[in-house]
């Protein structure tokens, strides 16, 4: 897999194509918007299980969410949709972060 950064936009338009088991690294501070720095990483490449991989916090990211819930809300988002932009996509996303819970548009 890819260890460059990424913007959130990039993946976001993207997520379909990425492999599920993998996970969503991005910075702390959130709400993230679409020129998010981000990484698409194996969350079990790392030392300690607990930990995040040494590459994520090379960058300073965080675990945020597996690409599988990414998909997730992209897709809920899309049925509700079909039209959804990346922002309205974003937006999903934070949400989801922040409530555990698809947003409603």
């Amino acid at each position: 897999m890819e260890t460059d950064l990424q913007k959130l936009f990039d993946v976001i338009n993207n997520i379909d194509a990425l492999p599920w088991d993998h996970a969503l690294f991005l910075p702390k501070e959130k709400p993230w918007d679409e020129n998010a720095p981000c990484l698409i990483l194996d969350p079990n490449d790392s030392e300690q299980p607990e930990d995040d991989p040494e590459t994520a916090k090379q960058f300073g990211l965080s675990y945020a969410l597996g690409v599988q819930d990414v998909q997730d809300v992209v897709e809920n988002a899309r049925e509700q949709s079909p039209v959804v932009n990346t922002r309205e996509l974003i937006n999903a996303l934070n949400f989801y972060y922040a409530n555990d819970a698809f947003i409603e548009l």
